[in-house]
């Protein structure tokens, strides 16, 4: 501080539950898929906000739709999955399905990314920004051995959001 003249407090650590909170403990908290305590340390959900990109718009073709969020450089990437999810798109709130990775299943070459299913929405987000709210993380992200098998584990992941999300 002297060197650059400003002044510096030391805080008091902070403690939730007995638990010293860190930007280290919330950072492997959400490596390790455990959205809910990053959320209870964070103070809110741990969020994406930025553009929706294309994609191969294959959600589309198997009856779920999705909005894809690329992760920026030295963003940090929750575990590879499944998570139930809130999406904000002009102030308004919409239930979601997020997954978070690599997809597998359809050989996809790029970096990580978000891909959402949006619950009762309809509409063309490309290029707009929306921020994304993960909540709680349902299953860890696996390849398919086809289209039908993934659409399949895609419903049963819906039925298991639609009671987290009541």
């Amino acid at each position: 501080g002297k060197k650059y003249g400003f002044e510096v407090r030391i805080a008091d650590d902070v403690v939730y539950k007995g638990e010293t909170v860190s930007s280290t403990v919330i950072r492997n908290l959400l490596l390790n898929g455990d959205t809910v305590r990053a959320c209870q340390f964070l103070g809110e959900p741990y969020n994406i906000n930025s553009e929706v990109v294309h994609g191969k718009a294959l959600g589309r073709t198997i009856g779920f739709p999705t909005v894809n969020q690329i992760f920026e450089k030295g963003q940090l990437v929750p575990k590879f999955g499944v998570y139930a999810s809130d999406t904000f798109i002009n102030g308004y709130r919409y239930r979601a399905m997020t997954n978070i990775g690599m997809k597998p299943t359809v050989n996809y070459d790029g970096v990580p990314l978000a891909e959402t299913h949006i619950i009762n929405f309809s509409g063309d987000l490309y290029g707009k920004n929306i921020r994304l709210n993960l909540l709680e993380f349902i299953r860890p992200e696996q390849k398919f051995s086809s289209l039908d098998e993934l659409k399949r584990q895609i419903a049963e992941d819906m039925e298991s959001i639609q009671h987290i999300l009541i």
